[in-house]
């Protein structure tokens, strides 16, 4: 099930701020309508973790990340597919990153985020997580290697992420090697969004 992908995050990831971010740990019960609750449906043995760890924006209080249930659903294809060496565009809490770690199959993991801050949040991961401070829509052009798996997870906007996802794919299917593949995390979970709103 897709829980036995996921690391116990409350253990690896504790309370930091800076100066815009700031990690918090909560206790997290679902409203009546979250997104959340799909996912108790879909899988069962898929529980609600009891704390959410959220990235949040000290200026407007926004939650960027988290590791609810529909986060870690709708990175489920992406880690459970991903071998050899990997790119991720977008850190985020590390919520696909972690799992990862503890593949026999991965060779090696870049991860690149913009935001310097949240590299100094979440940079003690591991070793073997090679972090770059740069922007995912010039980055292609310094590249010089090629992925088995490529996950570009740069929007939180939906409506956004429709316009950009075929030019972002442009950029990058020149590194994704033969049998490689990009994954996005809206194409996992748009048609579960869509089939609850109808």
């Amino acid at each position: 099930m897709c829980h036995q992908l996921y690391p116990d995050y409350s253990k690896i990831i504790s309370p930091k701020s800076t100066e815009n971010f700031e990690i918090i740990i909560e206790n997290f019960i679902p409203h009546e309508n979250d997104i959340n609750l799909i996912f108790e449906v879909e899988d069962p043995g898929f529980l609600i973790d009891e704390n959410k760890i959220c990235l949040r924006c000290k200026k407007t209080g926004e939650i960027l990340m988290s590791n609810t249930n529909a986060v870690k659903y709708y990175y489920y294809d992406f880690i459970k597919k991903s071998k050899g060496d990997i790119l991720i565009i977008g850190l985020g809490i590390g919520i696909c990153v972690l799992p990862l770690l503890n593949k026999e199959t991965i060779n090696s993991i870049t991860v690149v985020e913009l935001n310097q801050e949240i590299i100094q949040l979440f940079s003690n991961f591991s070793e073997k997580i090679n972090i770059i401070n740069d922007d995912a829509w010039i980055y292609h052009k310094k590249l010089d290697q090629k992925f088995d798996s490529i996950l570009i997870d740069i929007w939180q906007d939906i409506d956004v992420f429709l316009e950009q996802k075929e030019e972002v794919i442009k950029k990058y299917s020149t590194h994704i090697k033969k049998d490689g593949e990009i994954f996005f995390w809206q194409d996992k979970i748009l048609p579960l969004i869509m089939h609850k709103l109808n």
